[in-house]
């Protein structure tokens, strides 16, 4: 089945309100929060009805505060803030009648394994694959911890010199929004290469996506990918990969090599093909 709607996985540390001290920073040209608007603009614009969940964020009162004033400095006039601290209030009929009226959602950053934990296996993760499935104005946007839920094998912790030198990345079960993929966020900023790089060796099958700080894709039809943002998205491709030695040794620590990993880098505006694996 072909989605209808749209996925948004942005890299993190997009430009928010928080960060514009003065009326003249506002306005400056390269400080109009163009990741969020473009959010904005996927759903229904200044008309939107937005739900931002801050389940994977340790001070969510900080974060939603800061969203609901990002979004309403750029137009939007239902912005509200759905705080899931636990799978119970997951659970919660309110919770899911407030997904329901929503127009699309914003998930903060974070801990992603937060929002594994909480929100798998429930109605409201249902209704969210269901509308996103089914409804062609649906959004589901996310921000490095948001983002990387996204994926079906998720990256949950550790470093690029770990997973380089023991040959395995922390993965664990995503959302699945992104078949065969593996997301990753604060891409370049944190350098992440390593173990994104030893996630697409582990799953050949999967596409990895780096994502920059400030940078995103949009994603129609569960394929198509458009760069947006002020940096680079970094696509890995595994699929004429020759592993050697990744899973040959059971010391705590080897050194890994494997050949033919494919790598392709995006700016903003250019498009790639998950299932053909190549730019359009």
């Amino acid at each position: 089945m072909i989605p209808k709607g749209k996925l948004i996985p942005i890299g993190g540390a997009e430009k928010r309100h928080e960060e514009l001290k003065t009326p003249a920073e506002m306005q400056a040209p390269d400080n109009q929060l163009a990741v969020l608007s473009r959010v904005l603009q996927e759903m229904k614009g200044t008309k939107t009805r937005l739900e931002v969940i801050t389940s994977a964020s340790s001070i969510p009162h900080i974060i939603g505060a800061d969203y609901m004033a990002s979004f309403q400095s750029i137009g939007c006039e239902h912005v509200n803030i759905l705080d899931l601290r636990t799978k119970k209030d997951v659970l919660k009929k309110e919770s899911l009648r407030r997904l329901e009226e929503a127009d699309g959602i914003m998930i903060s950053g974070g801990n992603q394994a937060r929002l594994s934990r909480s929100y798998l296996g429930t109605p409201f993760y249902d209704l969210l694959v269901e509308r996103y499935c089914n409804e062609p104005d649906f959004v589901i946007a996310g921000t490095s911890a948001g983002a990387m839920i996204m994926s079906s094998a998720m990256i949950y912790d550790g470093t690029s010199k770990e997973a380089l030198t023991t040959g395995k990345a922390k993965i664990r079960e995503g959302f699945s929004l992104v078949p065969k993929s593996v997301i990753d966020s604060h891409f370049v900023n944190r350098n992440r290469f390593g173990r994104l790089m030893v996630a697409v060796a582990e799953y050949t099958d999967h596409i990895g996506i780096g994502l920059a700080e400030d940078t995103g894709v949009i994603i129609t039809e569960g394929r198509y990918l458009e760069c947006i943002g002020s940096g680079q998205v970094h696509i890995l491709d595994g699929k004429n990969l020759r592993i050697d030695n990744i899973d040959a040794s059971d010391e705590p620590s080897h050194l890994i090599h494997f050949q033919n990993m494919l790598s392709h880098l995006m700016i903003e505006g250019d498009r790639f093909d998950l299932v053909n694996r190549k730019f359009l």
